[in-house]
């Protein structure tokens, strides 16, 4: 939110009717440090979930880390979409920060899979066991 209040890190530049003017750039753009806040808002809304849920009996340790690995790493992946970064050199028109996501995207979902999958089950149930 500072970014945005302080005009840094401007998004692409678009004709969409929500699109902000930052000073000392051309055009109206995506206010993309936004779209990141919100998401980061409810990645942390749904950490607050999890561990609200919990009631009964913790989750087993390090899935709220992996948890938010994951999510980071999504949010950070389609947020950099709208964000004015150099596309990589080498790769598929990705930037640099997208091919990190993909990273924590992959390490997190792997080890969700595989030492969480019976706790991700759980989620919407009234009892964690």
């Amino acid at each position: 939110i500072a970014n945005f209040i302080n005009g840094e890190l401007p998004g692409k530049v678009t004709t969409w009717s929500g699109c902000w003017y930052f000073p000392g750039y051309e055009g109206c753009r995506h206010p993309q440090v936004l779209y990141s806040a919100a998401a980061r808002f409810t990645i942390v809304a749904w950490l607050v979930f999890l561990q609200l849920k919990t009631k009964t009996k913790r989750w087993r340790d390090g899935f709220l880390s992996m948890n938010m690995l994951f999510l980071v790493g999504v949010a950070r992946f389609i947020i950099d979409f709208w964000r004015d970064d150099p596309v990589f050199p080498a790769g598929w028109g990705f930037t640099a920060g997208q091919y990190l996501s993909i990273f924590m995207i992959l390490i997190g979902g792997f080890l969700l899979w595989k030492y969480y999958i019976k706790d991700m089950k759980n989620i919407f149930r009234k009892e964690i066991k």
